[in-house]
């Protein structure tokens, strides 16, 4: 494998650096199918730069286009007042709705035509929610979808079903210059099936009982336990925590299950929000009346609750997990 128009790459194979034998040329092993587990990352430098490079495959002496156009960045790029963010087709006020009964893998987004856009700019579809790198959807140049009116296809793999997503756009000339869009934060649904709790980066909260002891993750609560409620506690001010002035979401999640399929049933509230003051941990009260009369299902399994927040509705939390077994004997 070969990177061409950086020479300041480094390449991972599954967590392990793999160094360059000759002129930016990688030894690699491909699996039993013959694909590989490649990530590549630039050096950092004193100044940051960007770059376009090319990355190619080489086999038998036979030399095969990978990427012509990957897009290596290592300085920050503020969004532009003067790039609307990208367009989804299929949105539904915040929701993009889910792949459907023809399983069609992708969705299609529009860039907003522009006055500042060449016909001869690349354009990079990105995302980075939750993630330490960010992930390119699709790539082209903007004549080849602008003039055809040709959407980019962006697959839903790349998203979780059901929390906020980040869409935005890199704009690359001919020169050099590089610009980013305003960005599109959205959700996408999903069927039951398809549901997994959203986990993120940011510290995981801790959770207290009503007497204000520390509850441990995976205890089940019963109707003695919960008493007057629980409170989740949000660690601020240090590494992958919130920071002040952000704004807090504190999100609850539990799992009912359709009685007739089986399936998980998720249902989302949304506790309270608030802004970061200072650096003191933030106490958020949970009352009973949100974990009440949440019982077993036929196997006897209590049910699951998640509990996590969202810091500036981007970036998301781990997620506490616990579990719920609060039917009142009276209810029965």
């Amino acid at each position: 494998m070969k990177v061409e128009g950086i020479d300041y790459t480094r390449l991972y194979d599954d967590g392990m650096e793999i160094y360059p034998f000759n002129d930016n040329v990688y030894y690699v092993n491909t699996d039993n199918n013959g694909d590989v587990n490649l990530k590549f990352y630039a050096r950092k430098l004193a100044s940051g730069y960007i770059t376009k490079v090319a990355i190619s495959n080489i086999m038998d002496d036979i030399t095969s286009s990978l990427q012509e156009n990957a897009l290596f960045i290592t300085q920050p790029v503020i969004p532009s007042n003067s790039l609307e963010a990208p367009i989804i087709s299929s949105i539904n006020g915040s929701e993009v709705p889910p792949a459907g009964t023809n399983k069609n893998p992708t969705f299609d987004v529009i860039i907003p035509k522009s006055t500042v856009l060449s016909m001869n700019d690349l354009v990079y579809v990105m995302s980075d929610i939750n993630d330490e790198t960010p992930i390119l959807c699709s790539s082209d140049r903007y004549g080849n979808r602008n003039i055809r009116d040709n959407p980019f296809k962006v697959p839903y793999k790349i998203f979780t079903p059901y929390q906020y997503n980040m869409l935005y756009y890199y704009i690359l000339t001919i020169g050099g210059d590089i610009s980013r869009s305003k960005n599109l934060i959205f959700t996408v649904g999903g069927d039951s099936t398809s549901y997994l709790p959203p986990k993120g980066n940011f510290q995981l909260p801790t959770i207290l009982n009503y007497s204000n002891k520390l509850v441990d993750e995976f205890f089940i609560f019963g109707v003695n336990s919960l008493g007057t409620g629980i409170t989740c506690v949000i660690p601020v001010g240090g590494k992958n925590e919130a920071g002040v002035g952000d704004i807090i979401d504190c999100m609850l999640e539990i799992i009912s299950y359709d009685s007739d399929t089986g399936n998980p049933s998720p249902k989302i509230t949304l506790i309270t929000s608030v802004q970061v003051k200072d650096t003191k941990p933030i106490k958020i009260p949970i009352g009973s009346s949100f974990l009440e009369n949440f019982g077993v299902d036929d196997e006897g399994n209590p049910t699951p609750v998640y509990i996590y927040y969202i810091v500036n509705k981007e970036k998301y939390s781990q997620n506490w997990q616990g579990f719920l077994d609060t039917v009142s004997l009276d209810s029965h």
